[in-house]
């Protein structure tokens, strides 16, 4: 688990970093080339960071903790679809001719200066690169305006239905794998499936009606999220009026806290307003409440950074390497992998007799009584931090039970079965 976290924690630093230099891109008014660049290496940053965030919370069973978790990655998920808006917003105001040859000038240099020409034959690869669809629904519109805007224009006809379907995921290519090659009618079946509005709405709907909130600072920025990407999807396809209902606003209102409530009760009590005024006036409400909440966050992750010792922080990474390095194989490792599973777990080592297991201990200077390479009982046993001796009826030896030698074996087979099923050190079941 510690591995994966660390995992997903550089993968968020290296999406960051991605976002920033598309920032500055958009800032600073880059040309299409470098600001096609720069997305395209965000959207791989998001993409890592999503398969991070999956690994570490697979190894998660407690719901209260996955709910903490899940607001991590919707906080990134915000950040990429708010910078993905403004990618959006850049690339259609560049309309000119000469910013649509400089799209042009990527894949096909053969080195700073010079072009290579294709012949008219060859296949003309992507010149942007756009996230695949992956057959959400949601995300199909976007999928195809930016088709048609960006890599359609720069293709053959020929090659479109080639092209189009490098776009496609596996499950999606499947739908018109049957069509061939008619483009036309690949973006017919496409639309048929994923583009039909009335589905659409009702997805979208359906986020908002699910919502709840338990009442802390994630789940309440998890609902207000859902309600924004719900309004701006529903906006994107002229059916924002779908909102504008009292149904609506109640579950979003059943979703607030207290405090939100009251004050939304003062700011509408007075008014006037038919239901699409009402329904702005609740998102410009929650909008103002995110940017408060999003501080508070802020806040509360830097509390322990000013409170405690620069000593404590670093006794604190200290302790949390200690602990990791406890839960690798040390056998494994030896041999050029890192497993992570403890040494009594290990199949590898529960296969060998106690005499084999006896010389790797010695051979790897570890602790004849918790197996462990960091316990100070590798220089005397009776420092061992797991002070027990051995459980073999009638021994009682300084060494762990799959360490005792009776004529120098032992029925390490069943112990291995024991051992490998249990997941922590146990006092002297060991």
């Amino acid at each position: 688990m510690e591995e994966a976290k660390k995992k997903r924690t550089i993968a968020k630093g290296q999406f960051t970093r991605a976002e920033g230099r598309l920032l500055s891109a958009i800032s600073d008014q880059a040309d299409l080339w470098t600001l096609s660049k720069r997305y395209e290496d965000m959207t791989e940053r998001w993409n890592a960071a999503q398969n991070a965030h999956d690994e570490y919370v697979s190894g998660i069973d407690d719901d209260r903790a996955m709910e903490t978790e899940e607001a991590w990655i919707s906080e990134l998920a915000k950040r990429f679809d708010k910078v993905e808006l403004g990618v959006g917003e850049r690339m259609g105001k560049s309309t000119t001719q000469e910013q649509k040859h400089d799209v042009k000038l990527d894949f096909h240099q053969a080195n700073s200066e010079t072009l290579v020409k294709l012949p008219s034959t060859a296949i003309k690869m992507e010149k942007l690169k756009f996230q695949s669809f992956n057959g959400d629904i949601r995300r199909f519109p976007v999928f195809k305006e930016e088709f048609m805007k960006y890599i359609q224009p720069q293709c053959d006809k020929s090659q479109l239905a080639f092209v189009l379907k490098s776009y496609l995921k596996d499950e999606v290519c499947d739908e018109i794998r049957s069509i061939g090659d008619d483009y036309d009618k690949m973006w017919d079946r496409l639309d048929q499936k994923y583009g039909n509005i009335g589905k659409l709405v009702d997805t979208i709907l359906y986020d908002v009606k699910r919502l709840a909130s338990s009442g802390n600072v994630h789940s309440m920025l998890q609902m207000i999220s859902v309600v924004e990407k719900a309004w701006r999807d529903l906006k994107s396809l002229g059916q924002e009026t779908e909102l504008y209902n009292s149904t609506t606003i109640s579950i979003i209102e059943q979703s607030m806290t207290t405090e939100m409530k009251n004050e939304w009760v003062k700011l509408i009590a007075s008014k006037r307003f038919d239901s699409k005024q009402k329904f702005l006036t609740l998102l410009e409400l929650l909008q103002d409440w995110r940017n408060r909440l999003e501080y508070l966050e802020a806040s509360i992750r830097e509390e322990p950074e000013r409170t405690g010792s620069t000593h404590k922080v670093a006794e604190q990474k200290q302790n949390d390497n200690k602990s990791q390095r406890k839960r690798r194989c040390w056998l494994h490792e030896s041999e050029g992998e890192a497993e992570e599973h403890p040494i009594w777990r290990c199949r590898l080592f529960l296969e060998k007799s106690s005499t084999e297991r006896c010389d790797l201990i010695s051979t790897n200077k570890a602790c004849w009584r918790c197996l462990l390479k960091e316990c100070p009982g590798v220089v005397d046993k009776s420092k061992c931090s797991r002070n027990f001796t051995c459980a073999i009826p009638g021994c009682g030896g300084n060494h762990n039970k799959l360490l005792h030698t009776d004529n120098g074996t032992v029925h390490h087979t069943q112990l291995g079965e024991e051992y490998s099923n249990n997941p922590i050190l146990p006092i002297q079941t060991l």
